[in-house]
């Protein structure tokens, strides 16, 4: 068992020394910013999606009030003529418009609750939505936690960025020559 334990290591040692030497940090940063862009559109996908529920909601219900509104003067125009029966069937129609309507505020309300307490929500939990977590970070449960080794680095990068001026290409070599962690591509 001991022996097994050792080539498995070896191996293994070898196995990162050799993927180290083939990385490339500029690659493995494009590859880390485009998992970034792609969790990007899928948020903006879901925000549209539940925006676009959000406005099919007030279309129903501006819908709704206009036929109510016909419903009344119909009922009035009914009553104008001496024509209980109809004035009454308008006026149940209505009726039946507006609990509709209310029912339509009602998701509208619920939409818009559950956006804004789903965003709060997953703010303030750390929550991630999807996909590979960004680097820096693990995802624990679905929780994102910084990364005690690659933090430091993420941090380096936004000070090399922000303060030197320096570019996404002069920041991968500057990494690479000092062996800072890198994110690791995905593996098949």
């Amino acid at each position: 068992m001991g022996i097994m334990k050792r080539i498995s290591t070896i191996f293994q040692a070898k196995t990162n020394a050799a993927l180290n030497k083939a990385e490339d940090p500029r690659q493995t940063l494009d590859l880390s910013y485009e998992q970034q862009l792609d969790n990007l559109t899928k948020v903006k996908r879901a925000v549209a999606d539940v925006a676009t529920a959000r406005k099919r909601v007030e279309i129903q219900a501006e819908q709704l009030k206009s036929q109510g509104d016909k419903l009344a003067e119909q009922a009035k125009a009914a009553l104008a003529q001496n024509n209980e029966p109809l004035a009454r069937e308008a006026l149940s129609r209505r009726q039946a418009i507006t609990v509709q309507l209310a029912d339509l505020e009602t998701q509208h309300a619920t939409i818009v609750d559950r956006i804004i307490a789903g965003i709060e929500r997953r703010a303030r939990e750390g929550r991630w939505y999807s996909g590979r977590p960004p680097f820096g970070y693990t995802l624990n449960d679905g929780q994102l936690t910084p990364d005690p080794v690659a933090a430091p680095t993420v941090r380096r990068i936004y000070r090399l960025y922000i303060a030197d001026r320096l570019g996404t290409i002069a920041i991968a070599h500057r990494l690479r020559a000092e062996h800072a962690p890198a994110p690791e591509p995905d593996r098949v």
